[in-house]
């Protein structure tokens, strides 16, 4: 198999991308980019929070902030629109309880908060 080598303005020139490739996935478990490391992790912690009572709770408090209110400045919104979008957010915060008292009740298993979620992701890679 030949093997690519071009410039790097690293200071690896002549090292191979496969090399390259090969030493990141021995050092980082998986992928040599930074970026895409804290992406994944990222990913994953957000994951574990929203698998919190405490997430559903303040999600739900959020969409209690931004209902409709008599006095607010509502632009060209119509009665109607007004009305449509309070019943929308009502059944959303709705849902936001509900899932916040699975998880308090146990009935839902939560995440737990305390992986390593480096060594998860590199166990999984």
């Amino acid at each position: 198999m030949q093997l690519e080598q071009r410039e790097d303005p690293g200071g690896q020139a002549g090292v191979s991308k496969q090399s390259r490739h090969e030493e990141a996935q021995r050092v980082y478990g998986t992928s040599p980019d930074p970026y895409i490391e804290h992406f994944r992790s990222r990913v994953l912690l957000d994951a574990l929070t929203e698998a919190t009572a405490l997430y559903w709770k303040r999600r739900a408090e959020a969409l209690e902030r931004a209902l409709p209110r008599r006095g607010d400045f509502h632009g060209q919104a119509t009665r109607e629109e007004l009305w449509e979008r309070y019943n929308a957010l009502q059944a959303e915060i709705l849902a936001c309880r509900r899932h916040a008292n699975l998880l308090a009740a146990g009935t839902i298993a939560p995440a737990n908060a305390e992986y390593d979620v480096a060594a998860v992701l590199r166990e999984v890679s």
